[in-house]
């Protein structure tokens, strides 16, 4: 992910690097956004399904120190975004 990170929760841990590579494709085509998945309607957050499991994802920027980023922290020299990945169980 340029100017960033994937960083992977609770059971998301366990699928190998093929694995997520395919979700993160799945991550990167996704246009389905909707209020029971992208509440604030950025489009910075969503799901997908992938081998029958309910993957969520949500872009989040860090600032240096991985503390949250001013608000709108788009200067790429103090911050990056990170690409939150999890099942939806998890959550």
């Amino acid at each position: 992910m340029p100017h960033g990170s994937v960083v992977l929760r609770g059971r998301a841990k366990q699928f190998s690097n093929d694995q997520l590579k395919a979700i993160t494709q799945l991550i990167q085509t996704s246009d389905d956004f909707g209020p029971e998945t992208d509440v604030d309607e950025l489009h910075d957050q969503g799901a997908v399904e992938f081998e029958g499991i309910k993957i969520v994802w949500k872009i989040e920027a860090f600032g240096r120190g991985i503390e949250l980023a001013p608000q709108g922290g788009n200067d790429e020299a103090l911050s990056r975004d990170m690409l939150v990945i999890m099942l939806e169980s998890d959550g």
